[in-house]
């Protein structure tokens, strides 16, 4: 075995360190997506940037907001307003917290937008050159809908609502939601699913057993819809019945409505996290999430945790349309099941994200369903795959309302067929849903134990992954962590993109070993990313 370190070239296996693994001492005019460039690193805290965030092809996973310190107020003006999130001491009440924030600031300079119950802390907008008036800020990311603007097409809605006509978009009986009707008896009853997003055209004749939030925290009203997504998406859960235009997965399902987009399409971490709040006020008990964006948020991720294991909410996210390996969030969240899109075929949507948080894959291209003004139309993306993974949800919870999310997850799982892989991969998960299936092995009483995804091995010494097989060339990658382990993450691929391994959430000061089953003569690429810029302090990097 040779040991190297650095660029190199290991018979056909290239290793590199994009260009911001290097350490911030190091002599480079730019940093990573998201970090200061040379100039500014004096003024940079641990994590990245907030507003100068650049699209990156490489696998990006934050497990935690970034502080905001580091925004680029030379950029801005004096006048220019950010949204962020302010946490609260433990054990500060909420309106200790909100004086605490009031009077620790300028007069007029800051708005209140969102108390974050489940999280403990506020979201506000403040002016940018008052931000360094607050303590233990946070970004707040952008939120967007996940599907392909280019690819909407409108159509007529008389000609779909003449006569007794109704049309079933393939995406209903590929999930197998007509069989669960016939068989089981259900469609969705007694179960009501929470669909934030640009809102619902509540006129919608194929559209019924609509509820929204009535508050003035979000976008008013919620039954409005300028954009259409909404629509969309509420349509493919649960479009009427009818012998009218379509149908959906769970005809007779509710559906709570939280509009927190504008017409624009986007939002904030912040308001998705309050949307949360407010779905579990409507009470929902399955929440669908079409939107995502980026870079993870704590105080989102706590929310969503708590509802998986404290109140019994299924939750379910796009994971979107980047067509490369990403990870973008909620989706990627533990608690989370991740969706991505497949065609008529059954085949993997080109703009369909990979990666290794996907679980489960549904129609998405050229779906056909409610839009706005009464009228109708075929969408693509990864937003139009997750509402009928949410529909096949809606479906087995009708079955079975005591199923707990754990529960509802691994049949979901055990039960999707995926036709490359007996297991999961990066592209389908553990496959196409079908709720027959789902709900036959939910009847059986199948559960993971409460765990979502598997749990990660220990962390304490050395941790062997053994990847050993027959007719291949072992390859052994052995990273010794400094003080900032968790900065550090390291992948492997082949030429064609297929991820052999992907590591992450490294503890400090420990060696990790991932040993690799390589194609002798193929070619791979294997990365090594630090998100703070700062290089591995110490040991570092050993490949053999």
């Amino acid at each position: 075995m040779n040991f190297v370190r650095g660029f190199f070239l290991l018979s056909s296996i290239v290793v590199s360190y994009p260009r911001w693994a290097y350490g911030a001492g190091d002599a480079r005019d730019s940093g990573p997506p998201g970090s200061l460039d040379g100039k500014d690193k004096d003024r940079s805290l641990r994590g990245g940037v907030g507003d100068r965030v650049q699209r990156s092809a490489l696998p990006r996973r934050y497990e935690d907001t970034r502080p905001l310190s580091l925004l680029d107020k030379k950029t801005k003006s004096e006048d220019s307003v950010t949204r962020v999130i302010v946490d609260c001491a433990a054990g500060e009440d909420s309106l200790a917290c909100k004086d605490r924030i009031l009077t620790t600031t300028s007069e007029g300079c800051l708005r209140l937008v969102h108390y974050l119950n489940t999280a403990h802390a506020y979201a506000v907008e403040i002016k940018i050159h008052h931000l360094d008036e607050l303590e233990g800020m946070h970004e707040d990311p952008v939120r967007e809908t996940m599907h392909i603007k280019e690819s909407v097409q409108v159509h007529n809605g008389r000609d779909l609502q003449a006569g007794n006509d109704q049309r079933t978009p393939y995406g209903i009986d590929m999930v197998k939601a007509k069989e669960v009707w016939s068989r089981f008896q259900v469609k969705g009853e007694n179960v009501r699913v929470c669909v934030m997003d640009t809102g619902v055209d509540r006129g919608h004749n194929d559209l019924d057993q609509l509820f929204g939030d009535t508050s003035n925290e979000f976008v008013t009203p919620w039954y409005r819809d300028s954009n259409g997504h909404g629509t969309h998406v509420t349509g493919t859960i649960s479009a009427s019945d009818n012998n009218l235009g379509v149908v959906g997965v769970a005809p007779n399902v509710e559906v709570f409505i939280v509009r927190v987009f504008t017409e624009d399409g986007q939002f904030f971490s912040s308001d998705m996290t309050a949307a949360l709040e407010a779905c579990k006020e409507g009470g929902s008990n399955i929440i669908s999430m079409s939107l995502g964006g980026p870079y993870a948020n704590a105080q989102e991720q706590a929310t969503l945790k708590a509802f998986y294991e404290k109140d019994n909410i299924v939750s379910i996210a796009a994971v979107g349309n980047t067509g490369r390996y990403e990870f973008l969030y909620p989706a990627s969240y533990e608690y989370v099941i991740g969706v991505a899109a497949v065609d008529s075929k059954g085949k993997h949507a080109y703009f369909s994200t990979r990666n290794t948080r996907v679980d489960v894959a549904a129609p998405g291209v050229r779906i056909l369903s409610t839009w706005g003004n009464g009228s109708y139309a075929t969408v693509d993306g990864t937003s139009m795959a997750c509402p009928h993974v949410s529909g096949v949800v809606a479906l087995m919870r009708s079955y079975d309302p005591s199923a707990t999310p754990a529960q509802i997850f691994s049949a979901l799982t055990s039960s999707a067929v995926n036709p490359s892989t007996s297991s999961s991969d990066t592209s389908l998960g553990h496959g196409i849903v079908d709720a027959v299936a789902a709900i036959e092995a939910l009847s059986k009483g199948g559960d993971n134990g409460g765990d979502v995804r598997p749990t990660p091995p220990p962390t304490d010494g050395i941790v062997d992954d053994d990847g050993n097989g027959s007719d291949c060339e072992e390859l052994q990658v052995i990273i010794q962590t400094d003080r900032y382990g968790s900065d550090t993450s390291h992948w492997l691929e082949s030429d064609s993109g297929d991820v052999v391994f992907y590591q992450e959430n490294l503890e400090s000061f420990q060696t990790y070993k991932k040993t690799a089953c390589i194609v002798p003569f193929g070619c791979y690429r294997y990365q090594i990313r630090d998100n703070f810029c700062d290089g591995i302090n110490g040991e570092g990097l050993k490949i053999m």
